[in-house]
Order: structure tokens, then sequence, then C-alpha cells
């Protein structure tokens, strides 16, 4: 039995000791074991100046996307603000732009299976009622969907509350949003009341606490517009401000043409706004246009107070959350995304166009080395989504990885993944948040067979993490094997 130790201060978790003797012999068919097995592995920390901050994320040829991170010093118990600025900021870069980057949501975290760095997006599709509706993710109340319409059933009166509504149950998501609607069928009532029209709007209230309320509160009617009648503003409110008049009037609303006056709500470049397209004059109004978050849940819905032979609403598109949808296996995605072009040179923005990209996502090297990503530029052709998973695990929240220990003079039987590799050793993480301490020493000991004779006077090993990837280490680690001759 013969016990060889071996030390290094290497910060990579390489040994390489020479010994000034011959005596340490090994036979083939000899068998080693790891006996012991002492190190400190460092968290990755990061600190991000000017020098360092720059992300770039390319949609499209043409279109990219450069944010700069918050500058802060970044460890394992801060580093969740990291994504999220990066997320907040991704999705705060994208809009109202025709093409691919409409309905873009991005994402960035650590997948919680591989420990891996996420940074991507996914595209929400421009949907209808109908795919909704086969999907049960919109409820009716006192509202039916009738041939591509919106409208109050047959002999519902006129009503001046909310009692007759329609909402969207997948939450509208963040990045780049729209919902739109086609006002129809105007008919004046003749009341002179607010019981011709109905309410276009977003809430930040869960619709499970107002679904079955005549009269919704300001907070439930976060955002909206409000068609009142012919010859009257359309009405706006936004969070935290009472109803107002907008200064922009109904244009075209009678019949059922596609050109009539099309309604809008979107989420573009971290503000919500709402818009009127126009055909007669052909004309595009902005009617309020305000800060938003992009982390508050927003829920497209309708109120009508005119019955269907006063008002109904058409040509309604949808987006909602795609990483919701993704991940409840709901299918909204309706292949091509529906373009509007009856307005002629007054369109709302489409989102048709190339469904393959090109997508490219770079990075200052000492962020890309951070996040666990081998190349400061990572390239992919893809669809509907663009995520780029990193290369290595993220070991800025490391809490429970184990480590290999590989020998590199002296050949054994050992296998990693199907191929030959000189695995001598399997050490489960200790934790201890800021600086990961190791004290390893098994119960049992387990021998490999060595597969070749050999005289020791140099040794090589190294520590990796269970990846394979190189430890970050601090001070000195020791390794302690014990020979056993056959």
């Amino acid at each position: 039995m013969k016990l060889v130790r071996i030390t290094t201060e290497d910060n990579g978790g390489l040994f390489d000791n020479d010994f000034s003797t011959d005596q340490i012999t090994v036979k083939k068919g000899d068998e080693i074991a790891l006996q012991s097995a002492s190190f400190s592995s460092v968290i990755n920390t990061l600190n991000v100046t000017a020098a360092n901050d720059e992300l770039k994320f390319q949609i499209n040829v043409g279109n990219e996307k450069t944010i700069n991170v918050k500058h802060d010093f970044y460890h394992n118990e801060n580093v969740d603000k990291l994504f999220e600025d990066i997320e907040l900021k991704l999705n705060n870069s994208v809009g109202l732009v025709a093409g691919k980057e409409l309905g873009v949501q991005f994402t960035a975290s650590v997948d919680e299976v591989a420990d891996k760095t996420q940074i991507g997006y996914f595209r929400s599709s421009l949907t209808t009622l109908q795919t909704l509706q086969n999907n049960n993710r919109v409820v009716f109340k006192n509202l039916e969907h009738i041939n591509q319409t919106l409208r109050k059933p047959a002999g519902a009166p006129n009503t001046t509350d909310d009692s007759s509504k329609m909402f969207q149950t997948i939450p509208f998501g963040f990045g780049s949003k729209v919902v739109r609607c086609n006002i129809r069928n105007y008919i004046d009532t003749g009341t002179g009341a607010q019981d011709n029209g109905f309410i276009f709007g977003l809430s930040e209230v869960n619709p499970a606490e107002w679904e079955n309320s005549a009269n919704m509160t300001e907070e439930q009617q976060t955002y909206y517009i409000k068609f009142v009648r012919n010859g009257t503003d359309y009405m706006r409110k936004v969070k935290n401000v009472i109803e107002g008049a907008s200064g922009a009037q109904p244009s075209k609303t009678t019949g059922t043409s596609n050109e009539n006056d099309q309604l809008e709500l979107s989420i573009n470049q971290g503000r919500i706004q709402a818009r009127v397209y126009k055909s007669n004059p052909d004309t595009t109004e902005l009617l309020f246009d305000v800060p938003y978050d992009n982390k508050t849940v927003l829920y497209p819905f309708f109120t009508f107070q005119g019955n269907q032979d006063h008002i109904r609403v058409g040509k309604m598109r949808f987006m909602y959350d795609p990483f919701i949808a993704l991940n409840s296996n709901i299918d909204l995605d309706t292949g091509n995304t529906i373009d509007d072009i009856e307005l002629g040179v007054n369109n709302p923005p489409g989102g048709g166009g190339a469904n393959r990209t090109v997508n490219k996502l770079t990075l200052n090297v000492e962020l890309a080395s951070f996040f666990g990503y081998k190349s400061d530029i990572t390239t992919a052709t893809l669809g509907t989504k663009a995520i780029f998973t990193a290369n290595e695990i993220f070991r800025a929240t490391l809490s429970n990885v184990s480590y290999l220990i590989e020998l590199r003079s002296i050949p054994i039987e050992s296998f990693n993944q199907g191929h030959r590799q000189n695995i001598i050793g399997v050490i489960p993480q200790i934790t201890d948040r800021s600086i990961k301490t190791v004290e390893y020493e098994p119960n049992n000991l387990y021998y490999i067979t060595v597969l070749e004779d050999t005289t020791i006077r140099n040794l090589k090993a190294r520590i990796l993490r269970i990846d394979g990837s190189p430890i970050l280490m601090r001070g000195m680690a020791v390794l302690t094997f014990l020979i056993k001759s056959n």
C-alpha cells in the first residue's frame, strides 16, 4: 500500500507535482483510490463598469438591439438583479416594428435543470379571437362571438354598466405586444346616454376578481379606449388617472367595412400606447402614451354597453405571453402572422416577414465568461424563438454541484459519458455561500484498476466541475491517493 499526496495553488485546479524518487512504481492491475481532497471553490463574481457593460442582440439582419447592463458588483446574493436588468432592458428595446420584431418577448435567466444561462426571446403570433376560444383562453360574459364578430346576444338590452364583457385569460406578456379591433355596425341609440358603445382595455387585476362584476373599478379598468358614439371624442383612461377625452373623434364606424376605424393598445419600447387607425381621412392618431414597467401582468378585455343592433367589433387581433403558452402546451400560433392591409398606406404594423432569421447574441468577453458562454458572439438560425444557452454551468449560484477528480498521468479503467477519461472520484459539494469549502474523505474507498506499468516521477491531476468546466479555486488544494498492489 502506498500513499501519495499532491498539492497546488493553481486557481484553475491543476496539479503538477514532481517526485525526486524512483520508488513510486505502479504495476498494471494495481488499484488506486482517492483517499481525501481539500480545496476551496470560489463563486464567480463580476464587476460591471463602462468597460464591459455592453450586450447586443440581433433579431434580424439590420435589426440589432444594444443595451448597457447596470453597473454593480454582482455575486451570488444579487445576481438575480443582473438577469432582471438584462431582461427588462431587452424588452424595453422592442416595439411596434413591422416584421420579426412584433411580438418579441425576451428572457434572461438560469435554467433550473441545466444550471446554465439562457438569454433570448420567444415571439407571440398575432392571433385571432377564434384561436383563443379554441384553446379556452378567453371568457365571454353576456357576449358572443359569431362570424368573427364580438357582440351582445340577440335580445340583450343597451346598458351603461360592465355586465357584458370578454377577457383574455392568458396574460398579454411583455416586450412588443399589440391587441386590435375594428368598429362595426354602429347605429346611434338616440338616448344621449353612454349606452351605445364599448370599452377596450388592459387590466392589471386578474380577471378572476372582476369577471362577475357589473361595475368594474378604475383599478380593474387600468387602461382603456372608450367608444361612446359618433360625434363624441374617443375617451381614454390610464393608470391612476380618471377618464378623459382624447381629442380624437371616430371617423368611420357604420357597416362592416374592414376600412372602419381600427383601435389598438400596445406595449412599445417600455410604454403603453393607444392608437386609432383611420381610412377616412387616412390618419393615425395617438390617444395616449404612458410609461410601463414591463413587469406588471396585463389582461386584454372588452365591456359592451350597446346591444348588437347598435355596436359590434370585428377584426380582433390578440397577442399573449409566449413563455406561458409554451409551458402550458397552448397552441396559439396561427402559423403565418396576420397582416391587416385594408387601410392602404395607413395600415397598423404587421408581423409578417421571414420567420427564419439570423439571430446573434454579442457580449463583452467578461460578461460572456461570467455567464458561461465560451465565445462573446453566438449565432443561430431559428424561427419564432431564439434562446442562447451557455456552454458551461452558471457558477455564481451553484449550491449543490459535484466535482470530478481527474488523474492525468496514470491511465486507469475509468469512463465518462461513453469515452475513456481518467476520473478517479466524484466529490459532492459542501456549500458555504460565498466560498465553497470541500473537505472530502469517503467512508469507503473506491479502488480503480491501473492499466499500465509506470514509475511516478511526475503526477498530474485536476479538479473539474461536474459538467467538465474548469473550477475557480482559492488557496492551497490537496489530493491524497492510496495505491494498492495486486
